[in-house]
C-alpha cells in the first residue's frame, strides 16, 4: 500500500502540482510591462465565461472585414446588431459537443488533454461585448490589431482554394460557425494560451504563460490605459 501511495504522488500529484504551481508563477510575470493603450484606439475585447476565452474584435476594420473572409458571415452580418465578431480557439471534439456546461463528459475533458484531437476556431457574430465582470476593454495601435489579425488569420486551416474550411453543420446558433483550425491542444497550450499568445503577438501586456484565464486578465488594466 506503501509503495502504491508513493507511485501515486510521484506520477500524479507531483505532476499536477507543477503544472498549478508554474501557471502561478508564469502568470504573474508579464511581457510588454511598459505597454500603453492609445487614447484613440482601436476597441477589441478580452471575453471570458470562467473558463475559455474569446476574442472580440471589429466585424469591420481598416485591417480586415472579416465578412468578406469568412463569407458565412456575411448574411448574419448584414444588421447593425453584429458590430462584432468573437474568436475562440480549441479541442474539435470538445468545442463541438459541449455548447454548454451541462453537456460537459469528464472522457472528453481528458481527451482534450492529450493532444491527439484536430482543433477548430468558433466565430460568432456579435451585436456587442457582454456585460460582463470577465470582460476587458484593450485599446489597439493599427499595427498591433493588424498582427493580431494577422495570427487569428493564421489560426484557420485552409482548403485547396486557401479558404478558411468550415465545418458543415456546426454551429451553436444562427449566428455562429465552426471551422477547422491548425495547431494541437493539449494542457501546455489551451484556449487561453492560444488568445494569450495571440495578445501578446500584438504587443499587449500579457502574462509569459497562461493555461487559464485568470492571469490574462489580471494584466489587462481596467479601464485602458490612456
Amino acid at each position: 500500500m506503501r509503495r502504491l501511495i508513493r507511485w501515486f504522488i510521484i506520477v500524479v500529484v507531483v505532476p499536477i502540482t507543477s503544472y498549478f504551481v508554474l501557471a502561478v508563477f508564469l502568470g504573474l510575470i508579464p511581457v510588454h510591462i511598459g505597454a500603453t493603450q492609445a487614447r484613440d484606439g482601436i476597441p477589441v475585447f478580452v471575453v471570458s465565461n470562467g473558463v475559455h476565452t474569446d476574442l472580440l474584435l471589429p466585424m469591420i476594420s481598416a485591417q480586415r472585414d472579416w465578412r468578406t473572409f469568412l463569407p458565412t458571415l456575411a448574411g448574419v452580418a448584414a444588421t447593425p446588431q453584429t458590430a462584432y465578431v468573437a474568436f475562440g480557439w480549441g479541442d474539435r471534439e470538445f468545442y463541438l459537443n459541449t455548447p454548454t456546461w451541462d453537456d460537459l463528459k469528464a472522457t472528453t475533458a481528458l481527451y482534450a488533454l492529450t493532444g491527439l484531437d484536430r482543433t477548430v476556431l468558433h466565430v460568432m457574430a456579435s451585436a456587442a461585448p457582454p456585460r460582463s465582470d470577465q470582460v476587458r476593454k484593450l485599446l489597439l495601435r493599427p499595427e498591433q490589431l493588424l498582427r493580431l489579425t494577422e495570427y487569428i488569420d493564421g489560426s484557420f486551416a485552409r482548403d485547396a482554394s486557401n479558404r478558411p474550411t468550415q465545418i458543415p453543420g456546426a454551429h451553436y446558433g444562427s449566428t455562429d460557425a465552426f471551422y477547422e483550425a491548425t495547431g494541437r491542444y493539449w494542457f501546455g497550450f489551451t484556449c487561453n494560451e492560444w488568445a494569450r499568445k495571440g495578445l501578446d503577438r500584438a504587443g499587449v501586456r500579457m502574462p509569459a504563460w497562461s493555461p487559464f484565464d485568470t492571469a490574462i486578465f489580471l494584466q489587462i488594466p481596467d479601464p485602458p490605459l490612456n
